[in-house]
């Protein structure tokens, strides 16, 4: 009696599909309806990740997919610190009034329009991107801006910032700048006023 040989260790171009889906959802169930079709058993993932080809293309469009967001990202911030870096004079001839010849490729992403004189093609208005998002971009990219103190309720500033998750001692160096008073008369005034919360 002949023995059945083992199942073949290839991937079709549906398990791949698959693959490619599990890869971005993470949900088997979701990925088996969105390619194989509404009624597909949940045993149909066990059997493509069964095979070592399929967990080594699993493997390799995850890495992938990582790659390319951080690929993403580093040209996102680059972008930003392009916008941030660049001053008229790096795009302009302040003299001529014409674009330089000699203008960095990088300086391009912080030009938002520029607008000629049909008649004479000398630039009339040159219009780069707002320097303050971009810094605003950047810091709430790497999650210094996350926190945001709401206006519109009634609570002290005070408060909403003793219930916020930032340090103490930056609440209180914050509040020292903003006031521009001493170290010392600062602590006096807190120690008469007391702990409000009692």
């Amino acid at each position: 009696m002949p023995k059945t040989p083992p199942a073949k260790n290839y991937l079709t171009k549906m398990e791949i599909r698959y693959l490619h889906r599990f890869a971005e959802l993470m949900d088997e169930r979701k990925a088996l309806r969105e390619v194989f079709g509404p009624y597909t058993p949940r045993k149909r993932h066990d059997e493509i990740m069964a095979k070592p080809l399929a967990q080594k293309k699993l493997k390799e469009i995850v890495d992938n997919g990582i790659a390319d967001m951080e690929n993403a990202a580093y040209s996102a911030m680059k972008k930003l610190v392009n916008i941030q870096n660049t001053n008229i004079a790096d795009i302009l001839d302040l003299q001529t009034g014409q674009i330089r010849e000699d203008i960095d490729p990088a300086y391009a992403d912080a030009i938002k329009s520029i607008k000629y004189d049909p008649e004479t093609g000398a630039v009339v208005q040159v219009t780069l991107a707002d320097k303050l998002k971009a810094v605003e971009t950047t810091l709430k990219f790497a999650g210094k801006l996350n926190k945001k103190v709401d206006m519109n309720v009634n609570v002290s500033i005070t408060d909403q910032l003793r219930n916020a998750e930032i340090p103490d001692e930056e609440v209180d160096g914050f509040i020292k700048q903003m006031l521009g008073a001493p170290d010392d008369a600062i602590e006096a005034e807190v120690e008469e006023g007391g702990d409000e919360s009692k």
